[in-house]
């Protein structure tokens, strides 16, 4: 449910009166009309009953554990299932290899000399060439360390449902508090939140009302977090894939719009305007582009 419809909703609720009900429908109707490309009014939203938990004064391994990690094979790191789905792979050609090789063997003339002796050959040489390096990658992947993740902020999030696949695929960390799951942060430094506004959206298909105004206000912000390919996934299943380059357009026009105005002030202060006026018309072009 959209946040406009969320709360026409509640406003109904303190009515019965049906003429009050009808204009509040008319009500919901134009504000969804007004604000087509406005993320904020239709992602739908809702919710969340989330346990923080700080983990400072835990001890690492005795009260805690982090549920998820990774391996390093030539740079890269793998999740456990993404590791066990290659080997997987590997161990299926090896022995689609091994097959093949059997084949061959089987067709290879005892006499060398016959003239499809070096050509059969040649193909078993091949395929060996070919499972000897499909071995090596496989070597590579039995070898690698476990890494658990690095928990970089002490604040853990409890939400009701810990999808560890979607949490790894964002980067985020699954930390175990005596048989309770929790999500944490891989990263610091920057404003991390999107991570969170992606679970939301991908695992309960809505989030926060604060985290759908915050996808309006700093589109490109979670884009750039979030990653192209995921911020695609969150607004198609928010519904709002339509309207996120209007948005983003609008937005920027808004932040154009804000800087003139606050340049035009600041000039109006260098040519001499008393600076408590100028203070005051600057808070007032603040609260009229906070909104």
């Amino acid at each position: 449910m959209n946040k406009i419809t969320n709360a026409v909703n509640v406003l109904q609720r303190f009515t019965e009166n049906e003429n009050l009900r009808s204009v509040l429908d008319e009500v919901r109707e134009l504000l969804l009309e007004e604000n087509q490309t406005n993320i904020e009014a239709l992602c739908p939203v809702g919710s969340f009953d989330i346990e923080e938990r700080d983990i400072s004064d835990l001890e690492y391994a005795f009260d805690y554990e982090v549920v998820t990690g990774s391996y390093c094979v030539d740079g890269t790191n793998y999740s456990e299932d993404a590791r066990d789905t290659i080997m997987d792979r590997l161990d299926a050609l090896f022995d689609k290899i091994d097959s093949h090789i059997s084949d061959l063997e089987a067709r290879l003339p005892e006499n060398e000399e016959d003239e499809k002796y070096d050509k059969i050959q040649g193909r078993i040489e091949e395929w060996e060439n070919t499972r000897d390096r499909i071995q090596a990658e496989w070597d590579d992947f039995d070898d690698a360390d476990y890494e658990p993740d690095e928990v970089m902020w002490n604040i853990v999030f409890g939400y009701s449902c810990i999808n560890t696949e979607l949490a790894q695929r964002l980067g985020l960390a699954v930390v175990d508090i005596q048989g309770d799951e929790f999500l944490a942060l891989t990263g610091c430094g920057m404003d991390l939140s999107p991570l969170f506004i992606a679970y939301e959206a991908l695992e309960y298909g809505y989030v926060s009302e604060h985290y759908a105004r915050k996808l309006y206000r700093e589109t490109d912000y979670c884009r750039h977090v979030m990653g192209e390919k995921v911020f695609n996934e969150v607004m198609e299943k928010l519904g709002v894939s339509h309207i996120v380059e209007a948005a983003v357009e609008k937005n920027n026009q808004r932040m154009k719009e804000f800087d003139e105005a606050m340049n035009a002030l600041a000039k109006a202060r260098d040519a001499g305007q008393d600076k408590n006026i100028t203070a005051l018309q600057a808070v007032s072009v603040f609260l009229k582009f906070r909104d």
